[in-house]
């Protein structure tokens, strides 16, 4: 594990925030911070996925409803696939 220094102004700041916050230790307090930044990271990977999702359908001219159609039959042969086996 690497360990990470901070000055002591910035560990008194933290200090008082986890307080404020809640937590009993400025380790809990930087977990959570970390874990929901680490959260808002992925939903933002995610959303520009759907944007290169979204141009390259309008490229191609697909409508929603030929890609739900789509989608379904896809389901339908996945489950047909499952009950033969």
């Amino acid at each position: 594990m690497e360990t990470i220094r901070l000055s002591n102004e910035i560990l008194e700041k933290l200090g008082k925030l986890c307080q404020a916050g809640g937590y009993e230790t400025i380790a809990q307090g930087l977990e959570h911070a970390i874990d929901h930044h680490l959260l808002e990271l992925r939903r933002q990977r995610a959303e520009k996925r759907g944007k290169k999702i979204r141009k390259k359908l309008q490229e191609k001219n697909l409508t929603e409803d030929e890609i739900l159609k789509d989608f379904e039959i896809f389901r339908e042969n996945l489950r047909q696939g499952n009950a033969a086996t």
